[in-house]
């Protein structure tokens, strides 16, 4: 009767994790299917000085490649000229600001709107080699060198291939960095501050993550864009985010999220390998040289960056939404 009562109990544990793993999968597919979204890229910039000869805002567009698909776009009638940088062939709207006339409270208001197909996308989806090269070679914030290249080595001391080499880099960051805005120092993306800090936000974990898997010949890339909220069919999107792939050969470019997976710790084989489609991407790179820019190269460019007169100028006020079409 004791065997009886073992076996069924066992049978349930057995049909009960099934279905967990059903629903998992199940969640996982859902996430991979496409995913129409409208984003509105918002900004509110101080009124330029009286006597400006020159004033620009550069401000990112998104790609269409083999994670996305842009719709369409709108900007309004904002006076522009569509850049490219020439290392990544990201493109941004050069918006004159001098040509904007300031709203009610003095600002200068700045709104593009982008019809993106989002993709979940998995493992090797994309198999382009064509820049390989620098996607092994440092940043000005990432290095190879140092701690980082040690921490490297010592993490994946007794892998043989490159896939095993990222994946031993990527759990020793989720488990050993903590996703922490309270502190100074975080968000520039420096991949030796973050290694000796173990603390940031997404920028600092995808640095010192592509920093290290360069450092042992494993290509890897930085990408950014935001992230869209899954809970409701349209509202306010706080900030950026980013993401980070490293290169296999015979595989392709295979995705993480090792930041995200700091805040939810139960994602953590989802996001090696696997990317849902809640998210839109931007930029690709870092050090960007932008056309027009004078006081670059910029570290990188996902919120607005303003001149004038060929000089930086801070301060804005950023206003992201989004609905699902």
């Amino acid at each position: 009767m004791k065997r009886k009562l073992l076996s069924l109990a066992l049978l349930a544990l057995s049909i009960g994790l099934l279905g967990q793993a059903q629903a998992q999968q199940d969640e996982m597919d859902g996430a991979l299917k496409p995913r129409k979204m409208e984003f509105t890229y918002g900004v509110f910039i101080p009124a330029v000085d009286e006597g400006a000869q020159s004033a620009y805002v550069w401000i990112p567009v998104p790609p269409s490649n083999e994670r996305q698909t842009v719709l369409g776009w709108d900007a309004g009638d904002l006076s522009y000229e569509m850049v490219k940088d020439p290392e990544y062939g990201n493109s941004f709207l050069q918006v004159d600001l001098l040509a904007i006339e300031p709203d009610s409270e003095g600002r200068l208001p700045v709104n593009v709107t982008y019809q993106v197909e989002r993709y979940g996308y998995a493992n090797g989806y994309d198999t382009d080699a064509s820049m390989l090269d620098r996607f092994l070679k440092p940043d000005n914030m990432v290095s190879l060198e140092g701690d980082v290249a040690d921490e490297a080595k010592r993490i994946a001391a007794g892998q043989t291939d490159d896939y095993g080499i990222a994946r031993a880099l990527y759990d020793n960051i989720v488990t050993t960095v903590v996703y922490d805005k309270s502190r100074d120092g975080w968000g520039r993306g420096d991949a030796a501050w973050a290694c000796d800090a173990r603390y940031g936000n997404c920028t600092d974990f995808h640095s010192l993550f592509i920093g290290e898997s360069r450092s042992l010949g494993v290509p890897a890339r930085f990408l950014m864009g935001f992230p869209i909220p899954n809970d409701a069919p349209a509202g306010v999107v706080g900030g950026y985010h980013c993401w980070a792939e490293f290169y296999v050969d015979g595989e392709g470019w295979i995705p993480i999220d090792a930041s995200e997976v700091a805040k939810a710790p139960e994602r953590r084989e989802e996001l090696f390998g696997n990317l849902d489609n809640d998210r839109i991407e931007f930029v690709m790179g870092r050090d960007l040289a932008i056309p027009g820019v004078q006081d670059g190269p910029l570290n990188f460019l996902i919120y607005p960056y303003v001149e004038v007169d060929g000089k930086a100028r801070d301060g804005f006020d950023k206003n992201f939404s989004y609905r699902d079409l």
